[in-house]
């Protein structure tokens, strides 16, 4: 089967309906998806997908989930604005997911030789979807508190702040405990 790049798609793994159409625009005759899945089960075909699963899965879930729902009704209230935190590697080496594969064949995708990674720090405004954003050439509290500034200045431009408590929801990552404070010019804690 011809990689989908090869045949000058837009993407890079091929689903029934997309091969179908393709096929169809080839001087095929055009077959539904469930057809063109049937085909391909029949020649050996399957979805390899890989299993995402949670190591160590946090006990006190239910609770910190109770939590988030009750900042999220202070957020729609407009008692806090809520921000919710992560971070993110950066990969130039093409991520590798689940694809049509013949039985006792292995799909090798080409790749640029040497990875080049960058680390991205992010914070979404829960109620307005706004994304306070920066990428770092590593992955560490300084990258961290750069957030942390950032959003201090999205808040407080000036030399006060009058408006809701800022309450920033992050995870355990270990960066994100760094002992560094970002000052607060407004007089209050940061939340």
């Amino acid at each position: 089967m011809q990689e989908p790049r090869a045949a000058d798609q837009r993407f890079s793994t091929w689903t029934c309906r997309d091969l179908a159409q393709h096929l169809a625009k080839q001087g095929q005759v055009l077959l539904s998806a469930e057809t063109i899945r049937r085909y391909l089960h029949d020649l050996g075909y399957r979805i390899l997908r890989p299993v995402l699963s949670i190591a160590s899965p946090d006990p006190d879930y239910p609770v910190k989930a109770e939590q988030l729902v009750h900042l999220k009704e202070q957020a729609r209230r407009g008692e806090i604005a809520l921000r919710f935190e992560d971070e993110v590697d950066l990969n130039l080496l093409p991520g590798v997911i689940g694809c049509w594969t013949k039985r006792g064949q292995q799909r090798k995708i080409p790749t640029p030789g040497q990875n080049v990674k960058r680390y991205g720090f992010g914070a979404v405004n829960f109620m307005t979807g706004r994304v306070t954003h920066h990428v770092g050439e590593r992955k560490n509290s300084d990258g961290f508190i750069l957030l942390l500034e950032q959003i201090v200045q999205s808040y407080c431009p000036g030399e006060t702040w009058d408006g809701p408590k800022v309450t920033l929801v992050i995870d355990n990552y270990i960066i994100n405990g760094c002992r560094s404070a970002v000052p607060c010019r407004h007089g209050q804690p940061s939340g």
